[in-house]
């Protein structure tokens, strides 16, 4: 049973179903949307060419509905973000590639506002979810 105190800290996981594991990707909902909107702004998806105009209007849509259930201080750093213009940004990946990615933010920036605005020690952590 979840004590009162921790209501608001039931984690978010992601249960891999090809195995019996499963990630923390953050401490409670408010945090985990916090977290997902502003992973959308750091990257626009021009795989499937969606334009600047496009980007915008699907962020615009996101904070309209989502802002709601976060802090003041969330939303207020979305919204200062979304304010910016679009860039492009220098993303690494292992073994010292680069990939060129577009969005309001970089991946540094990104990385950096997630561990000061919604800290959580168990990030990324993996378990086991079910007895094999």
């Amino acid at each position: 049973m979840v004590s009162e105190q921790d209501q608001d800290d039931i984690p978010i996981v992601l249960l891999w179903h090809d195995s019996n594991e499963a990630n923390y990707l953050a401490k409670n909902l408010q945090d985990y949307i916090f977290k997902a909107v502003l992973t959308n702004m750091s990257e626009q998806d021009t795989y499937n060419d969606v334009d600047d105009d496009e980007f915008k209007t699907n962020l615009s849509n996101t904070l309209k509905t989502h802002t709601k259930y976060l802090t003041e201080k969330q939303s207020q750093i979305l919204q200062d973000i979304f304010s910016r213009k679009i860039i492009d940004y220098d993303f690494e990946l292992p073994k010292g590639r680069k990939e060129t990615r577009r969005g309001l933010l970089s991946d540094i920036e990104l990385k950096k506002i997630l561990a000061e605005i919604v800290p959580y020690e168990k990030i990324d952590q993996t378990f086991e979810y079910a007895e094999e």
